[in-house]
């Protein structure tokens, strides 16, 4: 049986030239879900609702756990570009007790075996404004994971258009998954 995590009922909101009219969205625990639609559709009004940023006019949320952590990926997936993977991923903030990642050592590993498992092959000591779209996806989501947090959302529309890149993001998306 699927654990629920959020539920939204009777969604109604305009904004932007955009609009939703009655929405109903649930998202379950370790599930993957994709938001498509064209333009002006709602897409971003759902995702802007979903993180506590938009009060929608009508409806609302039915269910919602206490103290959700919620993590909206935008512009460069939240990393800054100068800094290295390393730098950008070790400068997180942890949620509840994850004291074996206090130590240099342990946290490389782990982010190698992440970046392995994803089969995103870069160095931890390269610039994040030398990576790919999808690379740095993965190196957010890590990141985000480390936080702690129970919704990662992503605004993916910049990632390249080749299969390789389709492929790579199947498989970072299919792993997540796999991980909870």
């Amino acid at each position: 049986m699927k654990n629920e995590l959020i539920r939204l009922r009777s969604i109604y909101e305009e904004k932007n030239n955009s609009a939703l009219r009655g929405l109903d969205f649930k998202i379950y625990k370790g599930e993957v879900v994709g938001v498509v639609g064209r333009f002006h559709s709602g897409k971003t009004l759902l995702l802007e609702i979903l993180e506590g940023n938009c009060v929608p006019d009508r409806g609302g949320w039915e269910k919602v756990p206490d103290n959700i952590e919620v993590r909206n990926l935008k512009k460069n997936f939240g990393l800054i570009g100068q800094m290295t993977v390393w730098e950008n991923i070790a400068a997180f903030r942890a949620k509840g007790k994850q004291r074996h990642f206090l130590v240099p050592n342990r946290m490389r590993s782990f982010i190698r075996e992440q970046l392995e498992l994803y089969g995103v092959d870069v160095s931890l000591g390269i610039s994040v404004d030398r990576l790919s779209a999808v690379q740095k996806f993965a190196v957010a989501l890590i990141k985000a994971k480390l936080e702690g947090a129970d919704l990662i959302m992503a605004e993916i529309s910049e990632l390249e258009y080749s299969m390789s890149g389709f492929e790579l993001m199947h498989r970072i998306l299919g792993t997540a998954k796999a991980q909870g």
